[in-house]
C-alpha cells in the first residue's frame, strides 16, 4: 500500500503543530533574553568607559567642563556619551575630609536596562 491515510496526515500535522507552537516562543524567548544581555553588556561598557574618564577628569582637575544636558553628557559642549543610552543622576561631589576625594555617581538607562555607577577618586 503506498501513499498516507487521512488519518496519518491528521496526526503529522498536528504533531507538526505541535512541535512548532513549543518551539516558536521558546526561540523568541531566546532572541529577547539575548538582545537584554547585550544591553546590558552595552550599558556597563559604556559606564565603565564614562567612569574612567571623569575619574582623568578629576585627576587633570577639568571637571567643571563636564555637564549632563539633555541625558547625555557632555565636555565643553561635545557629546561623549553614547546616543544609545541616557544619563541620569550624574553627580560629582568634593568632600575636603582628611585626604579629600571626589565622589562621581550617575545612573545608565537604555531599554530598560538600569544601571548605576559610582566611584571615589581621592587627591593626591
Amino acid at each position: 500500500m503506498q501513499g498516507l491515510t487521512l488519518i496519518e496526515t491528521l496526526i503529522y500535522v498536528a504533531l507538526f503543530t505541535l512541535m512548532m507552537s513549543t518551539l516558536i516562543p521558546a526561540a523568541a524567548a531566546i532572541q529577547q533574553t539575548a538582545t537584554q544581555n547585550n544591553t546590558r553588556a552595552f550599558v556597563v561598557y559604556e559606564g565603565m568607559f564614562l567612569i574612567e574618564t571623569l575619574s582623568q577628569a578629576v585627576m587633570d582637575e577639568s571637571i567643571s567642563a563636564y555637564q549632563l544636558v539633555d541625558s547625555r553628557l557632555l565636555r565643553d559642549g561635545i557629546p561623549i556619551s553614547s546616543t544609545q543610552t541616557r544619563m541620569e543622576e550624574f553627580t560629582a561631589t568634593h568632600a575636603f575630609d582628611d585626604p579629600p576625594f571626589w565622589t562621581i555617581r550617575f545612573v545608565l538607562n537604555s531599554g530598560g536596562i538600569r544601571e548605576e555607577f559610582s566611584q571615589q577618586e581621592y587627591e593626591l
